[in-house]
């Protein structure tokens, strides 16, 4: 309870931090990552926002994630390596910004706590998909970061006896 505690302050905390900073106007070049960008545009891309809006809407799915399904501070560490941390494959040209990698393998990190966790996986999946429909989305860099999160998912979660 503790730990989970823990990461919840931590999570109010960088939320706090990403709507403060979605004020801040900012050239998408100096903190987006693209391909060649800086290295450490890697770590900070997560806090910056194209607008208002785009903060809030990944806050809100951060903060609904950690406070539902009781996520701890290892996991979320993880999430956030996994989203600082893309293949090369998951760049583009233009800078990508905003904490919806990092949200995304928080999703994946999580999918064992729903009841139904394939039916969870392929709602996720046509959630992804829409991104396909707008401009500057970066599909192919939330897919890498839900897969990569399912996975710690798969290895962190114990398998369940039937009976006793």
């Amino acid at each position: 309870m503790q730990r989970e505690n823990e990461t919840k302050t931590a999570a109010l905390i960088i939320g706090v931090v990403i709507l403060i900073l979605s004020f801040w106007h900012i050239s998408f070049l100096k903190v987006g990552i693209y391909i060649g960008c800086h290295p450490m545009q890697y770590l900070y891309y997560p806090f910056f926002h194209a607008n208002i809006l785009h903060a809030l809407l990944n806050v809100w799915t951060m903060l609904s994630v950690v406070f539902y399904c009781k996520v701890n501070p290892l996991k979320f560490i993880i999430c956030y390596i996994i989203a600082v941390l893309p293949p090369d494959f998951c760049l583009q040209s233009i800078p990508t910004i905003g904490l919806s990698g990092f949200v995304f393998a928080l999703l994946g990190s999580v999918t064992f706590c729903f009841r139904h966790p394939v039916r969870y996986i392929i709602q996720i999946l046509l959630f992804v998909s829409a991104g396909l429909f707008f401009n500057n989305v970066a599909v192919i860099l939330h897919l890498w970061c839900f897969f990569c999160g399912l996975f710690v998912s798969v290895v962190s979660t114990p398998i369940k006896k039937e009976g006793k």
